[in-house]
């Protein structure tokens, strides 16, 4: 594992370790999140983070419930997901979180609401790229 940066060359980590089983990262953890949903079931993840290894906790949930975002004019058909870090991960990143991707074989994210280090930050989808798809509508 290195850790440090191109221009100027530095290094600040140069480390070798083990590791037992499968692992996701800060980046990867999400994809997990997204592969999982509309489960019911609770899970323990093992992370990878800043050169720990750590824990996140997500709670899947498979009821439909409706979102409701600025990008569409109704109501989106969406899972939830919530969860706890044990750690503290990019942009200061921790705690409860909670999520809502699409009810759909794309699983696109829509809303998060998550605890940083300064305070609560909330995401939501303003656009997409993917053609041919829109957010499947809530029929509650």
């Amino acid at each position: 594992m290195k850790k440090g940066r191109f221009k100027p060359a530095k290094v600040w980590t140069d480390s070798t370790g083990t590791v037992e089983k499968f692992y996701q990262d800060g980046l990867s953890i999400f994809y997990y999140a997204r592969m999982n949903s509309g489960q019911n079931k609770s899970v323990d993840v093992p992370c990878f983070v800043t050169e720990k290894k750590v824990t996140t906790k997500i709670n899947f949930y498979k009821e439909v419930t409706d979102v409701s975002i600025d990008a569409v004019d109704y109501d989106i058909a969406c899972v939830r997901l919530d969860g706890e870090l044990d750690f503290i991960s990019i942009f200061g990143l921790t705690g409860y979180f909670e999520g809502w991707f699409t009810n759909d074989e794309a699983s696109i994210p829509v809303v998060a609401n998550m605890k940083v280090l300064i305070g609560n930050v909330r995401l939501e989808l303003v656009k997409w790229k993917r053609e041919g798809w829109q957010p499947p509508q809530f029929k509650g």
